[in-house]
């Protein structure tokens, strides 16, 4: 067993179990980001006056965010090649032409 008996202390199985109980208490504070969520683009990112001035905050990237990035992202790469292929097809279109004046 894991306590004792015949084996005696198995540390490493007793670890494992509690490894592994940790992993299924992931935890993700709803409240955290409340005021940003609620307020969307009109949350301020400087105090408004000086009397009640606060640090600045960082910006804080919500999973839209993040998921917002990653399409701006595959748009740009997107781009990228299309203009890529268009340059290479004119080049194409380029080389035909020079083979077609000899």
């Amino acid at each position: 067993g894991m306590m004792g008996g015949p084996g005696g202390f198995n540390a490493e199985g007793a670890f494992k179990m509690e490894r592994d109980k940790l992993d299924m208490v992931k935890h993700k504070w709803l409240l955290a980001d409340a005021e940003k969520n609620l307020l969307g683009p009109r949350y301020p990112t400087k105090a408004m006056n000086d009397e009640f001035a606060a640090m600045p905050t960082k910006e804080i990237k919500t999973e839209k965010d993040s998921e917002k990035e990653k399409a701006a992202t595959k748009k740009s790469i997107e781009k990228e090649l299309k203009e890529e292929k268009k340059a290479q097809a004119k080049q194409m279109k380029k080389g035909m032409k020079v083979k077609k004046a000899r």
